[in-house]
């Protein structure tokens, strides 16, 4: 009897431990751990601004149609319009042909530079010369095309900060434009505002989404959404886009992959 009991005792313990063994290695397997994120701006798959675009075929809806609702109770969704929107690319590889980068002061740039690139074989290596230069992609006189302002939804690129930091303060993005013409005028005065501001306001890299200094030999994409710059003025034509640095940032970095988001 006595060795009848001992072995129910051994039975039972054993059972018990290799339960509680199984609850534990089932608990570990379960175990998450936090995955690693990524800033925003070095994220070129972030939301979409400031609406959704529709990049498709000519013959695409630029509307979203409403969903039927089953139930009449229930209130019909808020449907968000879907903007038709064109792509025109500035620079790959190459100067779109309406467009010219004569007009730029106190840079040295290079069209085929080699050395890192976003896609394709080339992209551009933009270096100050002295002081505050300004690196100028404007339309040209000879340009086919003209790009009216209430066309015209951003500029974007993508840029390259080289062997070092790109602080948020060091470059910033003007688009510029005329009531007059079609194409960049150096002495066009068209376009006025209050003498106290200047008309064509600077955007530091900051107010542009970039909260953080760019890492050395990192790819970012500048993003430049002409409604949100709430101090430009009203003009009628879009005539260029005019990179700037500040005095004392005086070496290579990299443009690349330059596009204009238009109304189609």
């Amino acid at each position: 009897m006595n060795r009848l009991i001992l072995l129910l005792t051994v039975v039972v313990f054993l059972l018990v431990t290799g339960c509680s063994g199984g609850q534990d290695s089932a608990n570990q397997s379960e175990e998450v751990f936090a995955t690693p994120t990524l800033h925003p701006i070095f994220n070129s798959e972030g939301e979409v601004k400031p609406a959704q675009l529709d990049f498709g075929e000519e013959d695409s809806p630029t509307t979203t149609p409403t969903p039927a609702v089953e139930n009449e109770n229930q209130p019909t969704p808020t449907i968000r319009p879907t903007i038709a929107a064109q792509v025109i690319t500035l620079y790959d590889d190459a100067l779109n042909e309406n467009w010219t980068l004569e007009n730029s002061n106190n840079f040295d740039y290079d069209l085929e530079a080699d050395q890192v690139v976003n896609t394709g074989q080339f992209s551009m290596a933009l270096t100050p010369e002295m002081g505050r230069g300004k690196f100028r992609m404007t339309v040209s006189p000879d340009s086919e095309e003209v790009f009216r302002r209430e066309d015209v939804l951003a500029f974007r690129f993508w840029l390259y900060s080289g062997d070092d930091y790109i602080g948020t303060e060091e470059l910033s993005v003007t688009v510029v434009g005329s009531n007059e013409y079609t194409y960049w005028v150096e002495d066009d005065d068209s376009v006025q505002i209050d003498d106290e501001f200047p008309t064509f306001p600077q955007t530091r890299l900051y107010y542009l989404d970039i909260n953080r200094d760019i890492p050395p030999e990192t790819w970012v994409q500048i993003e430049v959404w002409l409604d949100e710059r709430i101090y430009d003025p009203d003009y009628l034509y879009v005539t260029g886009m005019i990179i700037e640095n500040e005095e004392g940032f005086l070496r290579t970095f990299f443009v690349d992959d330059v596009e204009m988001v238009i109304l189609r």
